[in-house]
């Protein structure tokens, strides 16, 4: 399979999951659709964020961690960071977590383990092109607003 290329070279993904293994085959399966940032628990995912909020396009975490669980990190970073696209991945036993954050508008997408890495490629670049979309739609929403307010 041919690799596909970076939506936009400026946008990452922050992966959120306390199994190293996990997290190695997530950057590994999606390295060349966006820069990739792992953390292993909220408190350094938070900090990442933090450090590359204006490149994160999109957060993806495991609900069950230490310290934390994804569905909580998610509506921490959607009152700070509202743009980034968020989406939850867990095992199906804990899916009225899911249910419940989805139904909360707190996350895009949720996403079963274990994944099927071509489907959740094919999410992830789906989710790149939403955030590019809004991203150049707020862009040109706030240049026109501005050269009204010049009129």
């Amino acid at each position: 399979m041919q690799p596909q290329q970076a939506h936009d070279s400026h946008l990452a993904v922050l992966f959120v999951d306390d199994e190293e293994a996990a997290r190695e085959n997530f950057a590994d399966g999606m390295e060349d659709l966006a820069r990739v940032y792992t953390a292993a628990d909220i408190d350094e995912a938070e900090a990442l964020f933090e450090q590359h909020a204006e490149e994160i396009a999109i957060l993806v975490t495991d609900q069950k961690m230490p310290g934390g669980n994804g569905t909580e990190l998610l509506r921490r970073l959607r009152q700070h960071h509202p743009d980034a696209i968020r989406i939850l991945t867990t095992a199906y036993t804990e899916i009225d977590d899911a249910i419940d954050a989805v139904n909360r508008g707190e996350i895009h997408r949720y996403i079963r383990k274990p994944w099927n890495m071509d489907e959740f490629r094919d999410e992830l670049s789906a989710a790149l092109e939403l955030f590019s979309f809004r991203r150049e739609r707020d862009a040109l929403l706030r240049e026109k607003m501005s050269l009204k307010e010049g009129e």
